[in-house]
């Protein structure tokens, strides 16, 4: 819980009887569906593994951040100047709330 009016909290499941391979195009449905929702608004989308981050990253057509990742700071640099509007990204972007136009926080996994 938070005492902030303005965050919103939402857990999905997706069944744990599903194969890994159904799993992901759920979630990939659910991350397409709040990245059409934020149309002019950055997301942040973060996964717990450098092979989840790169293979979701592809998957959505963005970057992948991580951290020995190739051109992390133009990556970072284009996200927070409005050049890109979405990232997937391990815990060492280490930022989230402090870019004031986020407006979408996803954390799988």
């Amino acid at each position: 819980m938070t005492a902030r009016v303005n965050v919103a909290y939402q857990v999905v499941r997706v069944g744990t009887t599903r194969r890994q391979e159904e799993r992901e195009e759920v979630v990939l449905k659910l991350i397409r569906e709040k990245i059409r929702r934020y149309k002019t608004r950055k997301i942040v989308i973060y996964y717990n593994t450098v092979s989840k981050v790169k293979r979701f990253a592809e998957a959505l057509g963005y970057g992948a951040y991580y951290h020995d990742a190739v051109g992390k700071d133009s990556m970072l640099k284009e996200f927070i100047e409005r050049d890109k509007r979405v990232i997937v990204a391990t815990s060492s972007l280490g930022m989230g709330v402090d870019i004031p136009d986020i407006r979408c926080i996803i954390h799988v996994d």
